[in-house]
Formats: C-alpha cells, sequence, structure tokens
C-alpha cells in the first residue's frame, strides 16, 4: 500500500494549511516513505489515512508532525550564545527590574521540543541571578507545536547520556541521578511551563506577552516567508521594552523583516 501523488499533495497542503510548516521538497521521498509505512504498519487504505490526518488532533496528524520536524536538541546547547545571554544580558535585565521594582522574570523557548533549551535557561537564570538583590521569581514558558515531546518534556527525565553536554557543577545541583537517567530536580522543573502552541496561529501567539527574552531556534525556517514575518512581529510584541530576542545561525532578522526597530546586539541576537 501506497500513497499516490495527489495523496501526498493532499496532505502536503493540509500541513501548510493548518500548520503554516513548509514540507521541505529535499524531504518529500523520506516523509513518504514514513506515511507509506505507517499505511502497511496499520493495514489500511491511503484514502482512510489520509482522512485520518484531516482529525487535526488525531495520533496519526501528531505523529506526522512529529517525523516533519527535526526535535534534536540538548543541554547548553550553542554554548557561545547562552555565555553572551548569562553574561551580558541578564545583568542588564536584572538592573531594569530592580529599578522597576518587580522581581519576576520571564521567557520564552519557542519550539522547546523536549525541553532542554527551556530547562537550560532556568539552570542559567538560578545560577546567574544575583539573589541578595531581590527575591527572583522565574518563569520560563516552553511551546511546541507537537504533544508527543511536550508529554516527554514535561517528566524532566534524560539519559545519561546528557553528562556530556551539561557541567559537573550543574548536574550535580540540579539533577539526580536514578539508574541511567537524570532526573530534573524540583527546584528547576518547576519554574518550566510547558503550552502547546503553534506558531503561525495569530490568535493564539498573541495572548503570550510580558517576555524579558525570547529564544527560538532552528524552528522559523519551517515557515513559509510570509509566516516567519509575522512570527517576528509576534515577537516584538510579546516582549518587554528591552527584551532580548535569540535565533539560530540560519536565521538573519533584517533578511524576513526590515520593518521593526529591533537592535542586532550580534549575528544571532538582537534587543528591542
Amino acid at each position: 500500500m501506497t500513497l499516490s501523488e495527489r495523496e501526498f499533495h493532499r496532505v502536503d497542503h493540509l500541513v501548510l494549511h493548518e500548520t503554516g510548516l513548509s514540507i521541505d521538497k529535499n524531504q518529500y521521498s523520506t516523509i513518504k516513505r514514513f506515511m507509506d509505512h505507517r499505511l502497511n504498519e496499520r493495514q489500511i487504505s491511503s484514502n482512510h489515512y489520509v482522512n485520518e490526518l484531516h482529525e487535526l488532533n488525531s495520533l496519526e496528524f501528531n505523529r506526522l508532525l512529529t517525523f516533519i520536524l527535526n526535535h534534536e536538541t540538548f543541554f547548553f546547547r550553542d554554548f557561545g550564545q547562552l555565555s553572551y545571554f548569562a553574561e551580558q544580558c541578564l545583568p542588564k535585565i536584572q538592573h531594569r527590574k530592580i529599578q522597576i521594582q518587580s522581581q519576576m522574570i520571564r521567557g520564552w523557548s519557542a519550539g522547546c521540543s523536549t525541553g532542554e533549551e527551556a530547562y537550560t535557561l532556568a539552570i542559567i537564570l538560578d545560577d546567574m541571578l544575583d539573589y541578595s538583590l531581590s527575591h527572583w521569581q522565574i518563569d520560563i514558558i516552553a511551546t511546541d507545536i507537537t504533544m508527543d515531546v511536550l508529554d516527554l518534556a514535561k517528566k524532566g527525565v534524560y539519559h545519561q547520556s546528557i553528562s556530556r553536554s551539561i557541567p559537573q557543577v550543574y548536574l550535580d545541583t540540579y539533577f539526580t541521578l536514578n539508574n541511567h537517567s537524570y532526573s530534573l530536580k524540583p527546584s528547576i522543573k518547576d519554574r518550566v511551563f510547558f503550552h502547546l502552541l503553534n506558531l503561525a496561529n495569530s490568535n493564539q501567539i498573541k495572548k503570550y506577552k510580558g517576555f524579558d527574552f525570547i529564544f527560538c531556534k532552528n524552528v522559523l525556517f519551517y515557515f513559509e516567508p510570509y509566516i516567519q514575518k509575522r512570527i517576528i512581529h509576534s515577537f516584538y510584541h510579546a516582549l518587554h521594552s528591552g527584551g532580548f530576542l535569540f535565533v539560530d545561525y540560519s536565521t538573519t532578522i533584517q533578511q524576513i523583516t526590515k520593518k521593526l526597530p529591533w537592535i542586532a546586539c550580534g549575528k544571532y541576537f538582537y534587543q528591542k
């Protein structure tokens, strides 16, 4: 059993229309093999499979999105960028909060996958903030389009191989080793809140406001250019004045939109 070319393009159109995600044409054959495998594994017709995909909250639609998106990530990824955030941006955020007498620091991990980035940010804040100046309250909002990865992220449990990318002092302070896995301690886990969110959904994303920083890494290139522009505008309005946006090395904000007065702090980080 296999999908016809017409059925495949129906699925391609469905994914774009409902999520804003653009399937890379170079991945067509790989994605088609995945869908053909699902047909044969379940012994269902291609027509039945495509009809199931139109049920947007169905298991099959969620599995397809999970396959299309590359959810590979790890703790303390792009260490140089994180160092800039910790050493240059956080002191500015902290100073501004003291001036306005606020103890709340809020960040957003947009496209959080299985949670490593969001938990990394919570660890950095806990370690780097000066608690002699204020009793800081840290909230990290972490969003993704697929429920499968969010369910994993919420558990806060990772294979022991994560020790290769995490400094030993952080492993000792923020994790508990059980058999062959590391579990995040409540002091970090309880500061991260996971939400199901499609960044291309204007009605959903406009509810996200009041952030001091946003990280959106390896996500925007999945979207059509006009949707990328809309998302960047949403990020701008979601940030406090002086807030920071961090993107990946393949994203240049000026190439997406020139209408917003971002201050380029480096090639891949910007200030409102």
